[in-house]
């Protein structure tokens, strides 16, 4: 499993302010991933490598390799991560004159509702390459066309995708599970909660983001043990840490889990 590398580049291009960075490492620890958040800029995500699921608003799209997914100013977000896999994506933060003509253009040619949007295959990898020469090149000029083309390629070749809207006792519920899993809770804490049945709570949880929310609680415990675990931390700490109150119960599942013991794990790194 690799460790968390990064790389990112400050881009001035005409009026737009621009900060591009690629990230790699553990699926769904980063400071952005785990809780909702938002900020004053536009967010252009680009999916390199994996499969997650990205809340924007009340809205869950899964994501696929090649995806991109567009966040306005002032809209809530968050990363929801089936497992801890490998993942690499890029990410263009930037803000802009309101009469800049290009993004105006960008923007006209999105509904305000779109989010996800997914480019036809051969096109993908040219994408791809694109966002690396944004990541890399001091070169002002090349970067500037190198951005725009990313526009106009996002623009001229997308195909919306429609979102699962999340229902209400999965937001809550999820809400909840943030909050708490550090904790000793059962899924009967969370539907509680959410206001609904264990067993309404797991339907709905199965169908929209595609574990129960037991598998989803265990999730997050065993994204935030590995992270102790790669930083240094020790196996109890991991273990305290991420919520799991029994220490051999801990060691037990994480071998079921990943095929090794904590232990083994951390000699691998």
């Amino acid at each position: 499993m690799p460790k968390n590398n990064s790389a990112s580049n400050q881009l001035k291009i005409d009026a737009f302010d621009v900060v591009a960075y690629m990230k790699q490492g553990i699926d769904g620890f980063d400071s952005d991933t785990m809780e909702e958040h938002t900020h004053d800029r536009y967010e252009i995500y680009i999916n390199a490598t994996g499969a997650i699921s990205f809340v924007v608003e009340d809205r869950l799209y899964h994501i696929n390799e090649g995806d991109v997914v567009i966040v306005r100013p002032d809209e809530k977000h968050r990363y929801i991560c089936d497992e801890i896999t490998s993942h690499n994506y890029y990410c263009f933060h930037f803000t802009s004159d309101e009469n800049n003509e290009i993004l105006t253009a960008f923007l006209d040619s999105l509904s305000d509702s779109t989010k996800l949007i997914t480019l036809p295959n051969i096109y993908k990898k040219k994408m791809l390459n694109m966002c690396k020469t944004l990541i890399e090149c001091k070169d002002s000029l090349k970067n500037a066309v190198t951005f725009y083309s990313l526009l106009d390629l996002i623009r001229s070749k997308k195909a919306e995708v429609n979102p699962y809207i999340l229902p209400k006792d999965v937001q809550a519920g999820i809400e909840f599970i943030k909050q708490n899993y550090q904790r000793s809770i059962s899924v009967k804490d969370v539907a509680n909660h959410a206001h609904t049945t264990v067993n309404t709570l797991g339907r709905h949880f199965k169908a929209s983001v595609g574990m129960s929310p037991y598998e989803y609680i265990q999730n997050c415990r065993f994204t935030l043990a590995v992270y102790i675990l790669e930083i240094g931390g020790s196996i109890s700490c991991a273990a305290l840490e991420s919520g799991f109150s029994d220490y051999s119960h801990f060691i037990s599942m994480f071998k079921k889990k990943y095929g090794k013991t904590p232990a083994q794990f951390k000699k691998e790194l």
